[in-house]
């Protein structure tokens, strides 16, 4: 493998990265939009809110005519270059770029594992000790992974992580707590 195949795969696993970000805030936040988790068009919304991100972030290549009019904040070059599902899809590509970080690549798995295992092993999670309560309150800013953790937990490994040591969140992390509970 030659370093231009390295360097496209590296590319390949980011852009991969943050479809899922996309994907995850369709799911969650798109009727907030107005448009339905049933709708066929979906995969072209994914598409292009990735195409969004990656051009923000300078991932991969910039997008095309729309996509960089709607990062240039550009509405009438946005409209006159969106096609219809694009046009209906506006508000949830602002929404999308205004509410999802970028996510921080170079993070090794390990490091998220040991935060989650270190999370799981907190005495509030044992029944044993006295002060047991079976769910732990962070603030994610305190914690050298935390706020990784907040950009990350909709990701597919980091669920299987929480799964694995029989924790999970509730509600939404944001960056100033997320509760930890036992599942």
């Amino acid at each position: 493998m030659n370093l231009k195949q390295i360097i496209n795969m590296e590319t390949f696993k980011k852009i991969e990265v943050v479809k899922e970000l996309v994907a995850n805030y369709l799911k969650e936040n798109g009727a907030h939009a107005g448009l339905s988790e049933e709708d066929c068009q979906n995969d072209h919304i994914v598409q292009i809110g990735t195409s969004i991100l990656c051009t923000r972030w300078n991932v991969g290549y910039a997008g095309g005519g729309f996509v960089q009019a709607v990062v240039d904040n550009d509405l009438q070059r946005a409209i006159a270059n969106a096609d219809s599902t694009n046009v209906r899809a506006l508000k949830f590509y602002c929404q999308l770029i205004y509410n999802v970080g970028m996510p921080y690549f170079e993070e090794p798995l390990g490091e998220m594992e040991q935060f989650i295992k270190d999370i799981a092993n907190d005495y509030q999670f044992d029944k044993s000790h006295p002060e047991y309560c079976g769910f732990l309150n962070i603030n994610p800013s305190e914690h050298n992974m935390g706020l990784s953790f907040v950009y990350h937990c909709h990701l597919q490994s980091t669920r299987e992580l929480l799964r694995k040591y029989g924790i999970w969140y509730e509600g939404k992390p944001n960056l100033e707590e997320v509760v930890f509970v036992t599942i």
